[in-house]
């Protein structure tokens, strides 16, 4: 199975719910997006670690972070890889101190959680990016003109995408789509 790297894109309130949230996930080297429900203290955990809050005393997931440090496991990934029912289900790769590696089913927001907390790569199963990922429009308007992933694109696409980017102000963006453009010049 493939699976897509993402980063938080935004994390705000649910449109058609007052007691919940959206995370959107986006893919690190594309357009989609991954808009994922979460509850209030879910969306509180993922909050604190995007902006790099400390508390006096450590969260439930700082601690947890914290406990596996001491024990000398590493975080690898966290991977959103099916879903089961409406919702998604996550699974996290660890690292032991004597290189063996295992597994752990997750909750997407515990896994995302963590995985910000210890600066891990989160990763989005293709055929869930397929299936539940909607394109971000943030390019330009005329979303059919855009395919989804960087590597689809021809040199003058890209070099057209990068215009408007850098036309927008969305220099996130723009690093992407530079660094395609090497990457496909450099092939």
């Amino acid at each position: 199975m493939d699976y897509i790297p993402v980063e938080v894109a935004a994390l705000t309130d649910a449109p058609d719910q007052s007691q919940a949230f959206v995370l959107v996930l986006e893919e690190v080297d594309g357009f989609r997006r991954l808009p994922i429900k979460l509850g209030h203290a879910e969306a509180q955990a993922i909050a604190l670690a995007v902006q790099s809050r400390e508390l006096s005393r450590p969260a439930t997931h700082d601690l947890f972070a914290e406990v596996l440090q001491s024990a000398g496991l590493q975080l690898r990934e966290a991977r959103i890889n099916r879903m089961e029912g409406e919702a998604f289900c996550a699974l996290l790769t660890f690292r032991k101190p004597d290189g063996n590696t295992f597994e752990q089913d997750a909750r997407p927001s515990d896994a995302i959680a963590l995985a910000l907390r210890l600066s891990c790569p989160v990763k989005v199963a293709g055929n869930i990016m397929d299936e539940h990922g909607i394109l971000s429009n943030r390019l330009t308007p005329n979303t059919a003109w855009i395919k989804g992933k960087l590597e689809d694109y021809t040199l003058p696409e890209l070099e057209a995408l990068l215009q408007q980017a850098v036309e927008r102000e969305d220099y996130q963006s723009a690093s992407r789509i530079r660094d395609a453009i090497t990457r496909l010049s450099n092939s």
